[in-house]
């Protein structure tokens, strides 16, 4: 009886914690670095991917595959929130015609739709603003992940044709 009860509790306990949704941002190993993987820079509001030039221009949507192949949730999550700061301000930007739209039947005050049409270029530009920001952020996340440091022993040639050893650090990606 004894064995059973112990058995019955014992299997009740791994049925418990095996339904039991479990937390595990605590204990999840960060991913692991993908080796093909290279650094993203941004020169004059373009984006390049190692030493290619990405074809879209400003917009950081086509940052999308790498920040995916990386598959690290801080970078997932800045990129969300880019993706979401350009909605919105796409959004803010056709309030203006809205107002318009609606108030043409009922009577248009000018005063309201500059006020609105002020708002939402400012909202507009916050948001965009606030957008790259959060992709900054992920880019800087992304190439912390992307790169390999070395330490070793250095060799450096010098000009009358000996050698300097030390000791060297290397940052590379």
């Amino acid at each position: 009886m004894k064995t059973l009860l112990l058995f019955s509790a014992s299997l009740f306990s791994a049925v418990v914690a095996y339904t039991q949704k479990i937390d595990s941002s605590y204990y999840e190993a960060p991913p692991a670095v993908v080796p093909y993987l290279k650094p993203i820079t941004v020169e004059a509001g373009r984006y390049y991917y190692g030493n290619k030039k990405l074809s879209a221009g400003g917009a950081g949507f086509v940052l999308e595959v790498p920040f995916a192949e990386l598959n690290d949730t801080d970078v997932n999550k800045r990129f969300t929130n880019y993706k979401t700061a350009r909605v919105v301000g796409q959004v803010m930007a056709f309030l203006p015609l809205i107002y318009f739209i609606s108030r043409s039947s009922r009577g248009f005050t000018p005063n309201e739709f500059w006020t609105i049409y002020g708002l939402s270029i400012g909202g507009s530009i916050g948001s965009d603003l606030i957008g790259k920001a959060q992709l900054r952020k992920g880019i800087e996340r992304y190439n912390l992940r992307v790169e390999r440091n070395k330490i070793g022993l250095s060799t450096q040639p010098l000009p009358n044709q000996s050698v300097a050893f030390g000791l060297g650090f290397s940052r590379s990606f």
